[in-house]
């Protein structure tokens, strides 16, 4: 899967393949840094970046549980957010 596909990956269908193990929060965090740093320049939208922390965050969170994916998903709804 790309990296635009993933970006434009429904919630639900990540819960579901993190559930499944066939895609890890960390790659999916990952793809959603690539991408907003390729299209910042043109957008111009983020007065602030926190990527360093949201990775920490699933990290540590991967780390302290066997993937609460409900608990990622709303890391990942929170920096689309912020």
């Amino acid at each position: 899967m790309s990296d635009l596909e993933l970006c434009y990956l429904p919630a639900t269908e990540a819960i579901a393949r993190f559930k499944a193990k066939t895609l890890s929060p960390v790659e999916l965090l990952e793809a959603l840094i690539r991408r907003a740093e390729e299209v910042e320049p043109v957008i111009n939208a983020f007065t602030y970046r926190h990527f360093d922390e949201a990775m920490d965050k699933v990290r540590n969170e991967m780390k302290l549980s066997d993937i609460n994916a409900e608990y990622v998903a709303d890391s990942f709804q929170a920096l689309a957010i912020t």
